[in-house]
């Protein structure tokens, strides 16, 4: 019998099998003990940081959504400053959409009634001062 075969058959009696799991699987129900930091691939970083660690920060301090986050003064955690301008930027759009939906749904068209000032007021607050951009 050769080394190598050897040695393989060794590493696969020490070395127990680890059954692959999905992203979606790991984000929706994630197993207890996991690490992202040792057990995430790279690549699934921006998925992580996007629907489970920015949500667990923001539940954890107390906000409804990125947006109040950010209305309240709030700059996120370390490394996820950026997904929270995203999220909140997502969440400020949404809130000026549901402002024309409601328009819609009452049977008033946008433009009679539409509160211009304040969609851009929403809006505002999401994106960075052009000085912020630098």
């Amino acid at each position: 019998m050769g080394v190598k075969t050897r040695l393989k058959r060794l590493e696969a009696a020490l070395i127990p099998p680890r059954k692959r799991v999905s992203i979606w699987e790991i984000c929706l129900n994630v197993p207890e003990g996991f690490d992202p930091d040792r057990d995430l691939d790279p690549r699934h970083r921006s998925i992580w940081n996007s629907m489970v660690a920015l949500p667990k920060w923001l539940q954890e301090n107390g906000y409804a959504d990125a947006l109040s986050a950010v209305e309240a003064g709030e700059t996120g955690p370390p490394g996820l400053e950026e997904v929270l301008r995203e999220q909140a930027t997502y969440d400020a759009s949404q809130k000026a959409w549901m402002r024309i939906d409601r328009y819609l749904c009452s049977g008033e068209p946008p433009y009679e009634g539409y509160d211009l000032e304040a969609m851009n007021a929403d809006l505002a607050i999401a994106r960075p001062a052009k000085s912020e951009l630098k």
